[in-house]
């Protein structure tokens, strides 16, 4: 999962013990000067609570810029496409099976994720991921994957999950969009791709 901001985690955990902290010097310092507490004392105190409450239900403190939907204390969206290609490899370096020509029915599913919606509403135009991700895949099928030098005569499928993450994000900055991962970024990024080679045995590249 993508790095957050943890400053608004520090925010919510530390203000109540800032305001019983504040109230407490209140107090000792109207003891030991011997000054009359304000008549406001206790509901500018139970004000302040009240924001706490507020900020602690909508993720974000009330008085800061906010986006979030309320009662969300982590908003993250993230859409999946998929697709397939047939492809045939063999691992050079390998012992076993796989270290002779055979084929897979590959099964790719590429996730985006992030946590600021478009003026439509959408993290990501469907369509646009899916036909991206369909050219990227258009250029593995019915090859032998032993054939493309990226691989290194081992075409893992930990190899094919890195080389179509980096190829997704390059063909959708033709469209564009950029899907480039930065811990800071709140739009839209490609998080990870997945590679079924089987039903049960799945690789996934990520960039974090």
């Amino acid at each position: 999962m993508r790095k957050k901001n943890i400053l608004p985690d520090i925010y919510e955990a530390a203000f109540p013990f800032f305001i019983v902290l504040l109230y407490q010097i209140i107090r000792k310092t109207d003891a030991v000067k011997e000054v009359k507490r304000s008549p406001l004392e206790r509901p500018l105190l139970f004000t302040v609570f009240l924001c706490y409450i507020y900020s602690a239900y909508h993720w974000r403190c009330p008085f800061c810029d906010k986006d979030d939907i309320p009662g969300r204390f982590l908003k993250v969206y993230e859409v999946r496409v998929e697709t397939e290609f047939s492809a045939a490899h063999f691992l050079r370096d390998y012992d076993g099976k796989c270290e002779n020509l055979h084929g897979h029915n590959y099964k790719i599913f590429a996730h985006v994720q992030g946590r600021r919606l478009n003026s439509g509403g959408m993290l990501l135009d469907f369509s646009k991921l899916k036909n991206a991700l369909r050219n990227v895949c258009g250029k593995l099928d019915h090859t032998n994957l032993n054939d493309m030098e990226v691989f290194d005569q081992n075409p893992s499928a930990e190899r094919i999950a890195g080389y179509i993450y980096h190829e997704l994000v390059t063909e959708m900055l033709h469209t564009g969009i950029d899907l480039t991962y930065t811990p800071d970024r709140d739009d839209a990024v490609l998080i990870a791709v997945d590679v079924f080679e089987t039903d049960t045995s799945r690789a996934r590249y990520s960039p974090f």
